[in-house]
């Protein structure tokens, strides 16, 4: 009998500017080994992967999309949809993020690659209108943080600096976690069910520290990972069902594969089941009370902020436009996420930050996007355009 049980996600992305070789290297040297070591024990997972590094694939390597295709056809993997250009989504307008997943989808469309009804944000930036917009493209789940669930009946909090206020981004761990939850948002003016896959932030961690840890032996390194399954799975409403262990392997791999396929025969050893995604898919979800509406988070933790007092009231969560906002700087972009309210009242979305990509990039397709744009209204949501406005008026704010 399995005594944790664990659903994976891997995602990959390499930005516009990564040289050709380095994109080939990366599918010699993790990718395919990373895909075919899963396949040999049998580890059936999720993947995200942009549309913007599938295209580049494509175009260096066309072997590997079909040896991915066959990977997805074989249900060895489940491709997750993506926004193309890694964004961070609760930064955009509405109609650069709906450019975004709609040039994700069209790209796998092109290649043959169905894509499941699952959406990985960046960096799993949530916010109710990021779930809005995934309903709107037809996804039935969204991959979050557990930050996100956590802190969802949480009142914004505050502490004082000398450059004003800050917030405390500290959650305390819940009791009576899942990995899945049954939510709404509101898309066309109506609630719509979305269920939340929610990413166990404690077990990534504890995979990066066996990953980096100057130990070589393999049985220390599987404990610091057990230590933490122990402690996420005593905290669940259910110790029998599945979590959600999701990372990127390209910030250990290749060069830590060896480790990492050591980790996972260990823990197949030690009785951790990796579901499919089949059964993750059919697992029980647990219903999210209506008080209970998950916050967004931004992409980062170590986040330094200066914001007014009157930002800190807590009628600014989920609720209503925003008049008064203000910028804060994230100095890294894997420390702990903070709640919605913040994103809310701090960061204000521009059409200009997804315009300049539109003229720097090198892979040849993105500086076609309002090409694209300007024949496929048929294939975009109805709620992009307005009724008298022009494709060119769409992408002049």
């Amino acid at each position: 009998m399995s005594r944790y049980r664990l659903h994976l996600i891997w995602f990959l992305h390499q930005p516009f500017f990564v040289p050709d070789d380095e994109i080939l290297w990366r599918i010699d040297s993790t990718y395919l080994p990373l895909i075919e070591a899963l396949g040999d024990r049998s580890i059936k997972c999720s993947l995200g992967i942009t549309g913007s590094l599938l295209e580049r694939c494509a175009r260096l390597r066309p072997d590997f999309i079909a040896a991915l295709a066959r990977t997805i056809e074989d249900e060895r993997i489940m491709l997750l949809g993506t926004a193309a250009y890694h964004p961070i989504l609760p930064w955009l307008s509405a109609r650069s993020a709906r450019a975004q997943i709609f040039l994700d989808r069209q790209v796998k469309a092109q290649l043959g690659l169905p894509v499941a009804k699952v959406f990985w944000p960046t960096e799993l930036a949530w916010s109710m209108r990021v779930g809005a917009l995934a309903v709107e493209f037809g996804y039935e789940a969204v991959v979050v943080d557990n930050c996100s669930r956590d802190a969802a009946n949480l009142p914004p909090q505050w502490r004082s600096s000398p450059d004003g206020l800050s917030p405390v981004v500290e959650i305390e761990q819940p009791l009576g976690i899942a990995a899945k939850i049954e939510t709404e948002v509101h898309c066309a003016n109506a609630p719509s069910p979305i269920t939340l896959w929610v990413r166990e932030r404690a077990l990534s961690n504890a995979l990066l520290e066996a990953m980096y840890s100057e130990e070589e032996n393999d049985e220390r390194h599987f404990k610091v990972f057990s230590a933490a399954l122990e402690s996420t799975f005593s905290r669940a409403i259910d110790p029998t069902a599945p979590l959600v262990l999701a990372d990127d392997p390209e910030r250990y791999l290749p060069n830590r594969l060896a480790r990492l396929l050591g980790l996972l025969d260990s823990a197949i050893s030690a009785c951790v089941e990796f579901v499919s995604p089949r059964e993750f898919v059919a697992s029980p979800c647990k219903r999210r009370q209506r008080c209970g509406r998950p916050q967004s988070t931004t992409c980062g933790s170590d986040v330094t902020s200066t914001i007014s007092p009157s930002a800190s009231r807590p009628s600014s969560i989920c609720s209503g436009p925003r008049r008064k906002r203000n910028i804060a700087s994230a100095k890294s972009c894997y420390a702990p996420r903070i709640p919605d309210f913040i994103f809310g009242t701090m960061f204000r979305a521009r059409d200009a930050s997804f315009i300049p990509i539109l003229r720097r990039s090198s892979t040849g397709s993105i500086s076609s996007l309002a090409q694209t744009i300007a024949t496929g209204r048929g294939h975009f949501p109805a709620a992009i355009y307005n009724h008298d406005k022009s494709t060119s008026e769409w992408f002049a704010r």
